[in-house]
């Protein structure tokens, strides 16, 4: 049996666990190909989140930027060669029971931002670039929350919110 026809006969848990050693181990060719030959097992916002919580952050951009726009166009394609990404050593010994039990075990970052929940127009890519976009917390202390308050004062009437970014004075 090739790989490609071992691939294919993966189950959806399966696929989720090959997902995220993929993400782990920064394999985007494999992830590539692995969401072009099994989108109905991998929607988009899964997939977001899977790269959310398991793609290393000191990963360069670059790197998958291409990956994450075909994911965002609906335009998935498994790469050149996408046997060469394929690796389904972690995952051929492990039991269907198993690999139910252990994607029911995932613990997911949630693809829509807390902070932008209630914004309608934003889709599950644009809420992905958001959290990738995070300031952490330990910059927002001491002199840090100083400088973002005298940026972001807080508003002082209701004009303030929609003079914002129009005006060419300061409230």
């Amino acid at each position: 049996m090739t790989k490609l026809q071992q691939f294919q006969g993966l189950s959806e848990p399966h696929c989720v666990l090959l997902a995220v050693q993929y993400a782990t181990e920064s394999n985007v060719n494999g992830l590539r190909a692995l969401t072009a030959f099994r989108e109905a097992e991998l929607p988009l916002e899964l997939i977001l989140s899977i790269l959310l919580t398991y793609l290393p952050e000191e990963l360069d951009p670059s790197s998958y930027v291409e990956f994450l726009n075909e994911l965002g166009t609906d335009s998935r394609t498994p790469g050149e060669d996408p046997s060469t990404g394929l690796d389904l050593s972690k995952i051929q010994d492990i039991s269907a029971s198993r690999a139910k039990k252990r994607r029911r075990g995932l613990e997911l970052v949630h693809v829509i931002h807390p902070l932008y929940a209630a914004e309608i127009d934003l889709d599950p890519l644009s809420h992905f670039l958001i959290h990738r976009a995070r300031i952490p917390a330990s910059l927002l202390s001491g002199q840090m929350q100083d400088l973002w308050r005298w940026l972001w004062p807080p508003p002082r009437d209701p004009m303030h919110r929609l003079c914002l970014g129009r005006c060419k004075h300061r409230v």
